[in-house]
């Protein structure tokens, strides 16, 4: 998670198409992610990018994501 941390942001991009190599394993790895609280705060922020881009397809990837890391 440490390594990882610094690239979040750049991680949850590549979920904008769930089709994209990689993009499956990047999911299951980022629900591991130990530091809910961190990690939950950049999925809220790549939802509202992807809002502002109108991605629906990354939108409705990351809300199922925070979902799931929420509960």
């Amino acid at each position: 998670d440490e390594e990882l941390s610094p690239y979040l942001e750049r991680i949850l991009e590549w979920l904008q198409d769930i089709n994209w190599p990689g993009a499956e394993l990047i999911l299951e790895r980022m629900l591991c992610y130990k530091d809910k609280k961190t990690i939950l705060k950049e999925v809220k922020r790549s939802i509202e990018k992807a809002k502002k881009e109108k991605d629906i397809i990354w939108e409705e990837t990351l809300k199922k994501l925070f979902k799931q890391l929420a509960y």
